[in-house]
């Protein structure tokens, strides 16, 4: 008993391998399909309430969100009329920081320059005192020991 397949036959063999396996495919992927659905409805059925409550809540914030954006603009247009004056006033500030600071740091230099002709000062004071001071302590032994010698002098006889 021979059989004969020819091309005619194997391709029919070879469309249905592939139908039979396209079916299974489409069957496992139905499958998880139907069990992700079975999911989202399972939450949808927890969050029920919750969900209600945010549908029911979102035309108001919506509208709030129309007033937020409208006051946005009015704030916008506000500072545009506004920001000229506040960039001129600080300038203003800025230049009169500057005029500050270099009158401190004048004050400083002259302060410095006083404080240093006072040391100055003070210093030769000082030795002038300590030249005079030891002028006359020298002028006091002198005296004392002149006064000595005379005790010393009339006492012996």
């Amino acid at each position: 008993m021979d059989i004969y397949l020819t091309l005619y036959d194997l391709g029919l063999i070879i469309v249905f391998i592939l139908a039979v396996v396209g079916i299974i495919y489409f069957i496992i992927t139905m499958k998880k399909v139907y069990e992700l659905i079975g999911g989202v409805q399972r939450t949808l059925k927890t969050n029920e309430e919750n969900i209600n409550k945010t549908l029911s809540t979102l035309p108001e914030v919506m509208t709030q969100a129309k007033d937020i954006a409208a006051s946005l603009q009015v704030g916008a247009r506000e500072f545009e009329t506004i920001a000229p004056v506040i960039l001129h006033n600080v300038s203003d500030i800025s230049s009169s920081l500057k005029e500050g600071a270099d009158i401190v740091v004048h004050s400083v230099d002259v302060i410095g320059t006083g404080i240093s002709e006072t040391v100055d000062t003070v210093s030769e004071t000082v030795n002038t005192v300590r030249e005079s001071s030891d002028d006359a302590i020298n002028l006091i032994k002198i005296i004392v020991e002149a006064v000595q010698y005379l005790v010393s002098r009339f006492s012996s006889r």
